[in-house]
């Protein structure tokens, strides 16, 4: 079954000085527009949230606009209108599954349809998406959001975002899909054995006061707690951080975990 979605546009409901946490099939999801003491009054994120109903795939996107929301609001009606493609290549076994996602947003994307909209709008906005489906996270970034994976095994080898932050790329009236050939990365990933923390950021969270969690180790600390009390609480902790250090860029979280019960690599010896 394809189910519901959760979907979540900040210019209509902007959480300026109020962290705010929600559930959406046990995935947590933190929205805060920033501390108006610092200037705040507006929020551009995004956020489109899907899992399947029997919890064995997700499709999850964030989004960072500036200069108006209207390009978060066009990418996510855009990805709304490719979902039921992307449901079913998520609901059907193929081993080409993350590669046909790929070419199904990319193309959308590349449309000049998408890009003859995107000259009608105001502003431009990073898009992160992230699709896990089984034991394996893949995901596609234009701009600079984060992704994480946070394991006990990683950390300990000092691994935690899965993408590197890009500037200068966003979708919208300036768009890298304007040009011949659009800049963007992806990635795939296996999880760990036993519990894999997932979170997807915008750089709210990254940028405010002192940008202690611009340091990765520092997020993985705060969300460990999970295992001993919630990870909505986790998630709400650091949305107030922010507020208390009077960031001023709004900032969303989208984490959930995932028990991987199979397989993973290792080295031979």
């Amino acid at each position: 079954m394809i189910g519901s979605q959760f979907v979540w546009l900040g210019d209509g409901d902007r959480h300026l000085d109020a962290p705010f946490v929600t559930n959406y099939k046990e995935i947590t999801i933190g929205l805060y527009g920033g501390n108006t003491s610092s200037g705040a009054n507006k929020n551009e994120d995004g956020v489109l949230v899907w899992r399947s109903e029997d919890n064995s795939c997700e499709f999850i996107a964030i989004l960072d606009a500036h200069n108006t929301a209207q390009s978060a609001e066009l990418v996510i009606r855009s990805l709304e209108s490719i979902m039921p493609e992307i449901h079913e290549g998520l609901l059907t076994c193929t081993d080409y599954v993350f590669e046909s996602i790929r070419e199904l947003i990319v193309n959308l994307f590349s449309s000049d349809d998408f890009i003859n909209k995107c000259k009608d709008i105001v502003g431009e906005t990073s898009c992160l998406i992230s699709v896990r489906k089984g034991q394996y996270l893949w995901w596609l970034n234009i701009g600079d959001c984060v992704l994480y994976l946070l394991h006990e095994e990683l950390q300990k080898r000092g691994q935690f975002a899965m993408n590197q932050r890009n500037f200068y790329e966003w979708i919208g009236n300036q768009s890298t899909f304007n040009y011949g050939i659009p800049c963007y990365t992806t990635g795939l990933r296996e999880l760990r054995p036993g519990k894999n923390m997932i979170l997807m950021t915008t750089d709210g969270l990254l940028e405010y006061g002192e940008c202690h969690y611009n340091n990765p180790i520092n997020i993985y600390e705060c969300l460990k707690s999970q295992f001993e009390s919630s990870l909505d609480k986790c998630v709400q902790e650091l949305l107030t951080d922010v507020h208390v250090g009077k960031g001023k860029d709004s900032a969303t979280i989208i984490s959930w975990t995932i028990e991987n019960n199979s397989t993973a690599c290792y080295p031979s010896d």
